[in-house]
């Protein structure tokens, strides 16, 4: 079972190869995530993890996506991180391309929800992350959408979004 670690900067993960733009201690491969393709063979990853990874890259999430369910084997995971579309830390850095996504953002990747997108996963599991420490709101409100996703809806498209910002999505996809 071949596990790939994308983008992993200074945090190497035994067990998994490490792939980073820089020869940081611990990276295997070293890469530049926006040229595609990537130096791994078609359906040859059985998971592939990236965090805090996605909103640096050039291209676009899409492309990423897309590229990862090339070199993944059929039932591989891609797990990934994305700073919501409220997340302060979104435009924090001047490296984030100003990406985020919404909760239903990454439903463009299932089957089921648009049959003509060019990726074909077939399962999606999501999961919202929210501030801590002085926030109050997070530990509630965390707990209780990841358990009620129907609740994201209304989340999403309302003020709710902005007056208790969530800070990161993390999204599982299985080919």
């Amino acid at each position: 079972m071949k596990k790939l670690n994308l983008g992993c900067g200074e945090k190497a993960m035994k067990g998994w190869t490490n792939t980073d733009i820089y020869q940081y201690n611990g990276v295997d491969v070293v890469h530049d995530l926006n040229t595609i393709p990537y130096p791994f063979e078609t359906n040859s990853i059985s998971h592939i993890r990236c965090q805090d990874t996605v909103e640096h890259l050039q291209i676009l999430p899409d492309e990423f996506v897309k590229e990862c369910h090339r070199i993944l084997k059929k039932g591989g995971t891609l797990y990934f991180t994305m700073p919501y579309s409220t997340s302060a830390c979104r435009d924090v850095s001047p490296q984030h391309n100003g990406r985020a996504f919404l909760y239903e953002t990454p439903d463009v990747y299932i089957k089921q929800h648009f049959p003509h997108h060019f990726v074909k996963y077939s399962e999606i599991r999501k999961k919202l992350l929210f501030p801590k420490g002085m926030h109050l709101s997070g530990y509630i409100l965390e707990p209780l959408f990841n358990a009620f996703p129907f609740l994201m809806k209304v989340y999403d498209h309302t003020f709710l979004r902005f007056l208790l910002p969530a800070e990161t999505l993390c999204i599982t996809l299985r080919k």
